[in-house]
């Protein structure tokens, strides 16, 4: 395995796991059992605006996470085409 191979698994495998992170955390989140608007919650208060916040953190974080999955995965196709490239130059 060359050091370009062993660099693309290494990224694919973060990516793997960010990917799966995301996953994980966009279920989660998903699974907020969000209450009923009361008149409680017109003034920014109670479990409705609370469950809210909660779902839309870990929404963030989750987006996050996938960010970082696309990231590696643009990184390693870069990195292969650079490599790609170097040998057809050096050629």
């Amino acid at each position: 395995m060359s050091n370009v191979e062993e660099i693309q698994m290494i990224i694919n495998v973060v990516s793997a796991v960010a990917a799966m992170l995301a996953a994980k955390i966009w279920l989660e989140a998903s699974m907020i059992k969000i209450p009923p608007s009361t008149s409680d919650s017109y003034g920014g208060q109670g479990p409705f605006r609370d469950s809210l916040v909660q779902a839309s953190q870990k929404n963030k974080l989750a987006a996050a996470w996938a960010a970082v999955a696309a990231i590696c995965q643009a990184l390693a196709l870069w990195v292969g085409a650079g490599s790609y490239f170097w040998h057809k130059l050096s050629a």
